[in-house]
């Protein structure tokens, strides 16, 4: 077992999760990578923003996580595994409660959004060198969350509603 795969079988995750990345290193390799640079850039964008407690968690640093996680995870593992564990990483049945089920349905469209960014880039290889695919792919995301591709979850209203990540004063 790798270094990586190690490290990644000792996180926090769920069952579903662990079994991708127990059965194959190269995968837990890209998880690992992926997750982590994508934890690090979305909170330094919260930091840079007006409403960094509610940014990190259902805001526009949450989204814009889950899309470059899922946007190196599709350049790093391929879009079937990249799928396979942000859908992974999801509750397997939407939740009961309305506010989880708009939370789920954030991620996942956020994830999606990513992964084919992450394709997009895989296409443009020749154009874009190895070196700067996470900082071009963040740079992606970062667009698709200003021009409202990725949504954000509305709290102000009762029940929660999805809005374009582009929405003004979303609480």
């Amino acid at each position: 077992m790798s270094f990586l795969q190690e490290f990644a079988l000792k996180q926090n995750i769920n069952a579903r999760e662990r079994a991708i990345l127990a059965s194959n290193p190269a995968v837990a390799q890209g998880w690992t990578i992926a997750s982590g640079y994508a934890r690090m850039v979305s909170n330094a964008f919260a930091y840079t923003t007006d409403d960094l407690s509610d940014s990190l968690y259902r805001g526009k640093a949450d989204a814009l996580r889950h899309c470059v996680w899922s946007a190196l995870l599709a350049h790093q593992v391929g879009e079937v595994y990249a799928k396979k564990l942000t859908d992974a990483h999801e509750d397997v049945d939407p939740p009961a409660d309305h506010n989880a089920r708009i939370d789920r349905e954030m991620d996942l469209h956020n994830n999606a959004v990513g992964r084919r960014l992450g394709v997009f880039h895989n296409s443009q290889r020749s154009v874009i060198t190895q070196s700067m695919t996470a900082f071009f792919l963040f740079g992606l995301c970062k667009n698709a969350l200003e021009s409202g591709q990725l949504r954000v979850i509305d709290r102000s209203r009762t029940p929660w509603m999805l809005v374009p990540s582009d929405a003004h004063n979303v609480a």
